[in-house]
């Protein structure tokens, strides 16, 4: 048919760029005056620019099939029209034309670091069943055998905690497991926690190993801090060990510093131990220097203990040196004790130290009693005046409450008088008289 036939409405001829010419004349019958790379009977300007990825004006599939743009998958189209959705490692190649080994261990969602966020889609692609990214399952083969399943769990747990890649893929002691599933699944040690199994640390010197036990010196006991383990020093001879326990001797405790370890001063029967606790009697309290524990003093009746405070009662205080502690006195009620200052009253009055007046001499201190007649024309302790002014009188009579103010400086000013005092150089039973005292002049 003539062309104008074929180019009429309704004729059987194209012209995509409407020039008047049949496509397939311009493309394909030797007289070519457009391009058509592709050889589809169509001038390349017609199927542009929707087959053209990256605007350069030339069909994706021309340039791949000709070399001038790489496509390393063969999928007709260039990889740089790839690249923005699929190289998350940013080399130029599109993750899926990328090997495995081009991809970080461990860093399964691509963000350049190995930490908690890759923990979920690593248990995807574990677990999920489904297709999942290249990248993600180069990066979740942590053992590198193409396979993710539990065998990878060890070493992606090991990346997690901070072991260097190269480790995680080691078979030092050449079992055929990798190292990290080796300590993980504990058919090898790591006592030190280098994510290296002991063995390898002991036989590749990362590790001392002085008696090639196959365990690093530095997890083994070294109590005396000399870098030996404790088993060699003593096997050496360097330190004794008369107990056999397989402890130095210089770290037991020595309480009597007889440089022999107390325990053995008392099986060997050359320290005494009546109380069997394992001390040697002479380090144990023993208050009235006989040569017996207080404890046992007491346990065997040698002393009489009667308020039972496991303490010999010679050595309790006894102010009025009746033989009996004060406070079995004031507990069986043969010596009051009116002003409760847990001192018997005979003691507030006869000592020279002691706060207490009897002015009548009637064996009372007179804080006790009431009346003018209790004070018999003298000065009494409760004067009436605290801190160097005159108390205010309460509804009842009394002197009213401290402000909170005036407690703080009656405080202040009790803590100064007991240092001033040198309370402390006292023995205890006359310093709690002495501070009870002064705190009720104080209002406290």
């Amino acid at each position: 048919y003539p062309d104008e036939c074929d180019l009429a409405p309704g004729g059987c001829g194209v012209d995509c760029n409407t020039n008047g010419t049949l496509d397939a004349c311009e493309t394909g019958l030797g007289v070519v005056a457009e391009a058509d790379c592709n050889s589809n009977w169509t001038p390349d300007a017609c199927d542009l620019p929707s087959d053209d990825c990256n605007t350069n004006d030339t069909l994706d599939f021309c340039e791949s099939v000709d070399g001038d743009a790489a496509d390393c998958d063969s999928n007709q189209v260039p990889d740089v029209c790839q690249n923005e959705e699929s190289d998350c490692n940013q080399n130029g190649t599109p993750d899926f034309c990328d090997p495995c080994e081009l991809f970080v261990l461990g860093d399964v969602n691509c963000d350049g670091s190995v930490d908690g966020d890759d923990i979920q889609p690593f248990l995807n692609v574990l677990y999920g069943g489904g297709s999942f990214l290249h990248s993600e399952s180069c990066a979740a083969d942590i053992n590198g055998d193409e396979v993710i399943n539990i065998g990878d769990v060890p070493g992606f747990v090991f990346l997690l905690l901070g072991a260097p890649p190269p480790i995680i893929l080691l078979d030092c002691n050449t079992n055929g497991t990798p190292d990290a599933n080796d300590i993980f699944e504990h058919t090898s040690l790591d006592c030190n926690s280098n994510f290296i199994p002991d063995e390898c640390d002991a036989a590749g010197a990362t590790s001392a190993d002085v008696n090639t036990n196959n365990v690093p010196d530095e997890c083994e006991p070294d109590c005396n801090g000399n870098t030996t383990p404790d088993e060699l020093d003593i096997s050496a001879g360097t330190s004794a060990d008369v107990n056999t326990n397989g402890v130095p001797d210089e770290c037991e405790p020595d309480c009597n510093t007889n440089n022999t370890p107390d325990s053995y001063d008392v099986t060997t029967a050359a320290s005494e131990d009546c109380n069997s606790n394992g001390v040697p009697d002479e380090c144990e309290r023993d208050c009235n220097s006989n040569g017996t524990p207080d404890y046992c003093d007491v346990r065997d009746l040698y002393s009489n203990d009667c308020n039972t405070n496991l303490r010999p009662d010679e050595c309790d205080d006894d102010c009025n040196t009746n033989g009996t502690p004060d406070a079995c006195d004031l507990a069986a009620q043969s010596s009051p004790d009116c002003n409760t200052n847990r001192l018997p009253d005979e003691c507030d009055l006869i000592l020279p130290f002691m706060p207490s007046e009897d002015a009548n001499s009637n064996g009372t201190p007179d804080e006790c009693e009431e009346g003018d007649s209790a004070q018999g024309g003298g000065e009494s302790g409760g004067s009436g005046e605290s801190q160097g002014g005159e108390s205010e009188e309460s509804d009842a009579g009394g002197p009213a409450p401290l402000t909170d103010e005036q407690r703080r400086e009656a405080l202040s000013e009790l803590l100064t008088w007991i240092r001033d005092n040198d309370l402390r150089s006292l023995p205890r039973w006359q310093q709690y008289p002495l501070f009870d005292k002064k705190a009720r002049e104080l209002g406290l």
